[in-house]
């Protein structure tokens, strides 16, 4: 049995960052991890303009602790991902 799959990230990227409670950022500081540059992938697009329609969405519907953002990668990848 395959534990892993691939999938296809396009080009343009949505992100977004969850702001943490202080002791999640110590537990995170603890392993060696920054907490403040934990962006995770929510979209992602071949054209801007829809990348930037979504962002704009997310923005508007944010949390107060989520912070949305456009990433332009350059080019689509391919990652390959364990299967949970």
């Amino acid at each position: 049995m395959n534990n892993t799959y691939q999938e296809t990230v396009l080009r343009f990227r949505v992100m977004c960052h969850e702001e943490l409670p202080e002791a999640h950022k110590e537990a995170y500081r603890a392993r060696g991890i920054d907490p403040d540059d934990l962006w995770k992938l929510v979209y992602s697009f071949n054209e801007e303009a829809d990348a930037l329609d979504t962002l704009k969405m997310e923005q508007e519907n944010a949390a107060p602790w989520e912070t949305y953002k456009m990433v332009d990668a350059g080019e689509a990848t391919t990652v390959t991902r364990s299967v949970f």
